[in-house]
């Protein structure tokens, strides 16, 4: 019924005809030294009663674009201090030029301020000269004192809860996503200005044409640090359990014509390097491919705990990157990228876990030593052709990841367990599209192969084992490809290793190759008619996936797709409409389905400052190869998984609504958005517990798991105080059912996080930032299980006292746990630092967990599960640097 209604409004949408929008142009300069004027105010008004229908602010180059339903006795007026106001007349006929005035503005008693956050209809300015202080190291710094922006502690950029599409510096990307190497490396008071760029559409063929939610992120360089080389040396040394380093070499030319990046980073005081090579931005969404994952049937640990790494990362890592753009034309930019990284990672944690199963519950208790070795080589080549009549794009990369991981574990047994599991994929994306009048036709293509090599060997002891022991069955384990040991290592293979005779221990051996490949092409046209956007996109989508283990199995699937899709946007409000009709097929499992995903979007602005927005879609997904795999095989060494071969399916329906409000002169920015999702499955996945291990499997049985879940965010600026404060609020709700020993449970999980963040900079010698996450869960399952909801509370105050050139800092953080009902825990962990700065030298001398913590300990709830978990601290470090900036 949801559906036919879905596709009735769509029908109905397509019949709708509206009046052409006229669009008005100009560009507004000096009269004297023609020069642009940016950020003058352009107001479109009714000629009669001075109305004002629509408003903008000039671009960098002077330029402004408005648009409106009539031209009819209208007249353009623009503002700008400083200059004489001019109004003018509404002509279509050609773009206007607009030349100002210089006027002599008496101020008598009166100061005039202008504000550090202003904007025009679709992008928001940040002056950072306001933002940025003498204790900002890096552009990062500055960005977390925006109001509206948040930068989460992997470095992901959010503007009013959204993440970011692309980061630009002076309109270019050089980093192709991986923005860290650009906020983390650029000195804080090289930026002039951050611009916020909402519905933000980088092809200009495109724009005004189609629709995009997309938001960037600009940043505007000083005049003085463009095209110019900055090198950054920096060298540390200390001592904790052992002797500590951190050392970097950057190199940065960004100009608008041609930006480079080099780096080079290593460390073992427990700073993470990865998130420099990680891709956080998603490029623009019309140029985005939706991709199956690679299946990984062998993962290595990484279990996700409640603290920031630095506290519990003890690491060995070396990361290098490269990064050269080059402007070619006004048009075309290639761009070429190559990173490397090397890390060594040890950890110790454990954990008491409780699982509530239908006729029983379940309690393990474990302990882990983890020891993990990664290498990964990443290359990208980018060519972008982007002109107003057509746009192409060429992208070609490649990856390999090599991982393994050696964990000595105590239980109930002694295990060891290693885990060697590689990647290796190429990818290549092509996208071309023309554009004549109000025609746009074009077609993109999409391939990527990989390779999954993994390896699993765990070795059992049941008795107790002495260090020695311990010791020789890791140097089996480490050395088995090198001694070309066999699957079953007996007391012969101790004997070989060792020269010594120990009993037999039992050992499980599992090895599996994937190859997985898959490809999506497609046709697309639209046309733009009466202010109303028609398109339409056919393609064909197919994977192939092969695992080889004991046995060989292979699963191709295709599919084939058209996309209808409807635009109409007016001045106020934007409807689309879509359906994706499919067809698809997978041949070995004899599945054949044809069905129709139907979308709505309805957008509304009530003024500048109001917008909300409603959606609704329904969905419908096939599992990948990890379902359909119908041998049993060991994915670690306490879990089992055999699925049945069925197919999978999964039907989708989401429904979200969003209202935000922000007010750039009162640095005022607010979202609220809340999500209803419904799905329904045909498989059940079975969890079942027997000797040690868990056995995971699916049965054929519908089933539905619904969430809800609540968003708000504000966020607050005071000019006079120099402060920001922001607040986000959660609540969410997911019911589902579980199913063990074949009885099916119900469960439901509620949770709660509070995150408030003050800061505060009254002067230049004192700086605040406080940061906290309050967070409550709780669960039910079946009919009398109930888990007492528990808080959880994190917080860091961070102090900063300068004197002259020199800064001191002290972080505390407190965590507040709630281990059960009647029992909690509180820990407390501080850091000091002290910092010179002398011209073009930066001198640190820090310590790291003052009070020598060792242990943090916390409970957390999942769906149908509780675990009390403890994790290794690093201990109390000392360290000393010196950095260089040239």
């Amino acid at each position: 019924m949801k559906t036919a209604i879905i596709l009735s409004l769509l029908s109905f949408l397509l019949h709708i005809h509206t009046n052409a929008q006229n669009t008005i142009k100009g560009r507004v300069t000096d009269k004297v030294t023609r020069q642009p004027l940016e950020s003058a105010t352009v107001t479109l008004q009714q000629g009669g009663d001075g109305n004002i229908i629509n408003y903008t602010l000039t671009d960098a180059d002077g330029r402004f674009q408005l648009s409106s339903s009539s031209l009819k006795d209208r007249t353009i007026t623009v503002f700008y201090m400083g200059y004489r106001k001019k109004t003018i007349p509404v002509l279509i006929s050609r773009p206007l030029t607009i030349e100002l005035e210089q006027e002599a503005v008496l101020l008598k008693e009166v100061q005039i301020r202008p504000g550090r956050v202003w904007g025009r209809q679709d992008t928001l300015k940040y002056d950072l000269t306001r933002f940025t202080s003498s204790k900002d190291r890096n552009v990062s710094d500055v960005l977390k004192k925006l109001p509206g922006i948040n930068v989460e502690e992997n470095g992901t950029i959010k503007y009013n809860g959204k993440v970011i599409s692309n980061l630009y510096v002076e309109g270019m990307d050089v980093s192709g996503g991986r923005y860290n190497q650009i906020n983390n490396n650029l000195k804080a008071d090289a930026v002039q200005a951050a611009e916020v760029i909402e519905g933000h559409q980088p092809i200009k063929s495109l724009r005004g044409k189609t629709f995009t939610d997309d938001v960037a992120l600009n940043l505007k360089l000083k005049p003085e640090v463009r095209s110019q080389w900055i090198y950054t040396v920096m060298a540390g040394g200390g001592y904790g359990e052992k002797a500590l380093y951190d050392a970097s070499f950057n190199v940065l030319q960004l100009s608008r014509n041609r930006q480079t990046v080099y780096t080079y980073k290593a460390n073992n005081i427990g700073r993470n390097l990865f998130s420099d090579q990680q891709k956080l931005a998603s490029g623009n969404s019309f140029d985005r491919v939706t991709d199956s994952n690679p299946p990984i049937f062998l993962p290595l640990p990484e279990p996700a705990m409640p603290l920031s790494q630095k506290r519990l990362l003890f690491n060995e890592t070396h990361t290098a990157s490269a990064n050269r753009l080059y402007r070619l034309d006004e048009e075309k930019q290639l761009r070429f990228q190559l990173g490397y990284i090397h890390d060594r990672t040890t950890r110790q944690y454990g954990s008491e876990e409780i699982y509530y199963f239908a006729q029983d519950t379940v309690h393990t208790a474990i302990n882990r030593h983890d020891r993990l070795k990664t290498d990964c080589l990443n290359g990208e080549v980018n060519y972008e052709d982007n002109a107003a009549s057509r746009y192409t794009r060429e992208n070609f990369s490649f990856a390999g990841t090599w991982k393994s991981g050696v964990s000595d574990i105590t239980g109930d047994n002694v295990i060891f367990q290693k885990i060697k599991n590689s990647q290796w994929e190429l990818k290549n994306y092509f996208n071309q599209l023309y554009t004549k009048e109000k025609y746009t036709w074009g077609i993109r293509s999409y391939i990527r192969y990989t390779h999954l090599p993994a390896l699993l060997t765990v070795i059992h002891r049941n008795l107790p084992v002495s260090s020695a022991d311990n010791r020789l069955i890791a140097t089996c384990i480490h050395r088995r490809d090198e001694l070309n040991l066999p699957d079953n290592i007996n007391e012969n293979t101790y004997r070989t290793v060792t020269g010594q005779t120990y009993e037999s221990i039992p050992t499980e051996y599992e090895e599996m190759n994937i190859d997985n490949a898959y490809t999506d092409n497609a046709l697309y046209g639209m046309r733009k008619k009466n202010g109303v956007n028609y398109q339409l996109t056919g393609g064909f989508r197919g994977e192939l996936s092969s695992v080889r283990q004991e046995n060989s199995y292979s699963a191709p699937r295709y599919s084939f797709y058209t996309i209808p899709r409807i635009e109409w946007e007016r001045t106020d409000f934007l409807l689309t409409a879509a359906a994706t009709v499919w067809w698809n097929r997978l041949p070995k499992q004899s599945y054949s389905r044809f069905y129709a995903a139907p979308s709505l979007y309805f957008r509304y602005k009530f003024s500048p400052r109001w917008k909300m927005s409603l959606s609704g879609s329904l969905d419908e997904s096939e599992g990948g190869i990890q379902d359909i795999y119908p041998f049993h095989y060991r994915e670690d060494y306490r879990t089992v998984v055999k699925h049945t071969g069925k197919v999978a399916v999964t039907v989708r329906q989401l429904y979200t609504c969003y209202l935000e409000y922000k007010n750039t002169v009162k640095e005022f920015f607010w979202t609220l958005s809340a999500s209803y999702s419904h799905n329904r499955y045909n498989l059940m996945a079975e969890r079942n517990y027997k000797d040690g291990n868990f056995y995971l499997s699916s049965v054929e049985r519908n089933h539905s798991s619904y969430s809800y879940a609540l968003n708000t965010i504000g966020s607050k600026g005071v000019y006079d105080w120099n402060l920001k404060t922001s607040l986000e609020l959660t609540l969410a709700r997911n019911e589902g059912k579980q199913l063990n020993e074949n009885i099916v449970q119900n469960y439901r999980y509620d949770y709660l996080r509070v995150e408030p963040k003050i800061v505060w900079a009254p002067s230049a010698l004192f700086e605040v930032e406080y940061k906290a996450t309050v967070s409550c869960g709780g669960s039910g399952i079946g009919k009398d299980t109930r888990l007492d909801p528990l808080w959880d509370v994190a917080q860091r105050l961070t102090l900063s006292l300068g004197f002259h050139d020199t800064d001191f800092r002290l972080s505390g953080e407190h965590f507040y746990n709630d281990l059960s009902k009647d029992q909690h825990l509180n820990t407390w962990l501080a850091d000091v630092s002290l910092i010179h700065k002398s011209g073009k030298w930066r001198f640190t001398a820090s310590a790291m967990n003052l009070f020598n913590k060792e242990q943090y300990r916390y409970t957390l709830y999942s769906a149908v599960q509780s675990y009390t978990s403890w994790v290794k601290l690093r201990p109390r470090e000392f360290m000393v640097s010196v950095q260089y900036q040239w």
